[in-house]
């Protein structure tokens, strides 16, 4: 199974929760998209191949904090891969650095990063793949630490991390079910774990991001009906309330993938019955109440999702026609709730591309896709 993803999307059905499940085999996320031209890149930004470990083939970006540091995956010249961090070097140039695994892991993934450098992601165990974070320890080296499960569970995977270092992300239980939950330092490399729950008469849930409030944002499902994009507030002594989003008129799915600590979230609205996501923002309008805007897609596009929102409000992620091609983009706020959209291309020669991070600056990461080939690690800077 590969390690690829779009963060979280409705298409073909209810989300599941994500719990990445490592192994030596290449991600083939690139099969998803068609072979047709990718549209031309927006003016004003460059986009930047990322490099792979040496001999690997498959890479992807999945965070990046506020230095413009990005974290995701690169392949190994063996097979599997490893979570790796890209460092900024230049204006438009990156050194990457492999996080390695968990003691006696096979492979890696590498999630969210925050503003300390601490990267979240998964790795593999033996028999399981346990989510765990890589701690900065000096001169570009990194500690990494075993995460857990909740009672009883065999898989986690953690998705994001605040700027306190509280984590988000999922486990199993039991009883075989997928939990929201978050971990907490209690010193000495030691994590505690929450488990958020879901809404009432939900099967699943799964926490996507985290902001500097602990307000926690994901999805609850059920496994014979819909999902609902949920946000997690802290209450106090390890206890959280939970809302349920809703969705955009006549809409019956939803789901939310990021949040910024204004407490805007971003994700995704479907309806019933097609494939034909919608880009969404819900913002809060007080005492747990949330507004909902379409992002709207690029024109000729019947799909958008979105995967991520920075302080300012610019959301990313990417629009994609009928058949699922996608170009990744960025929704700028104009006020009054109306957004600009920018398409962003792909790498020269690539037919696809969709955007997973956005930081303050304006920096996008993301990966590139080519047919034939494997998808590669990308980021879009701004101003090039």
């Amino acid at each position: 199974m590969g390690t690829a993803h779009r963060k979280f999307s409705l298409a073909g059905g209810v989300a599941a929760a994500s719990i990445v499940v490592l192994a030596v085999a290449g991600p083939a996320l690139a099969a998803r998209r068609q072979a047709v031209a990718a549209k031309p890149r927006a003016s004003g930004r460059t986009v930047v191949g990322l490099s792979t470990l040496p001999g690997g083939i498959v890479s992807g970006a999945e965070g990046v904090n506020s230095a413009g540091r990005v974290v995701g995956y690169s392949g190994l010249g063996g097979g599997g891969e490893h979570a790796v961090l890209w460092d900024p070097t230049g204006p438009a140039s990156f050194r990457i650095t492999d996080l390695g695994t968990l003691p006696g892991g096979a492979g890696s993934f590498g999630a969210g990063i925050n503003a300390a450098g601490l990267v979240v992601g998964s790795s593999g165990v033996t028999g399981a793949s346990h989510a765990a974070v890589w701690t900065p320890t000096g001169s570009g080296s990194f500690g990494v630490s075993d995460l857990g499960t909740l009672p009883g569970g065999l898989l986690s995977s953690a998705h994001a991390i605040n700027v306190t270092g509280v984590i988000a992300g999922n486990s199993d239980t039991a009883q075989g079910a997928d939990h929201a939950v978050v971990w907490r330092a209690t010193g000495s490399g030691s994590y505690s774990i929450i488990d958020l729950g879901t809404f009432p008469g939900d099967d699943d849930s799964s926490a996507n991001a985290i902001n500097a409030n602990g307000v926690v944002a994901g999805f609850s499902s059920r496994l014979s009906g819909t999902n609902h994009a949920a946000v997690w507030t802290p209450t106090g002594s390890g206890s959280y309330s939970i809302i349920d989003l809703g969705t955009l008129p006549g809409d019956d799915r939803s789901l939310a993938n990021a949040l910024n600590d204004a407490g805007q979230v971003a994700g995704n609205s479907a309806p019933a019955s097609g494939t034909a996501d919608h880009a969404a923002v819900w913002t809060p309008t007080g005492s747990g109440s949330y507004s909902i805007t379409d992002l709207g897609r690029l024109p000729g596009d019947k799909k958008g999702y979105a995967s991520a929102i920075d302080a300012n409000g610019r959301v990313a992620g990417d629009s994609a026609t009928a058949d699922g091609t996608s170009q990744a983009a960025v929704w700028t706020p104009t006020g009054s709730g109306s957004f600009s959209l920018e398409g962003l291309g792909a790498l020269p020669g690539d037919i696809a591309s969709f955007a997973l991070a956005i930081n303050d600056a304006g920096l996008v990461a993301g990966i590139s896709f080519r047919s034939p080939g494997p998808e590669r690690a990308v980021a879009w800077t701004p101003g090039g």
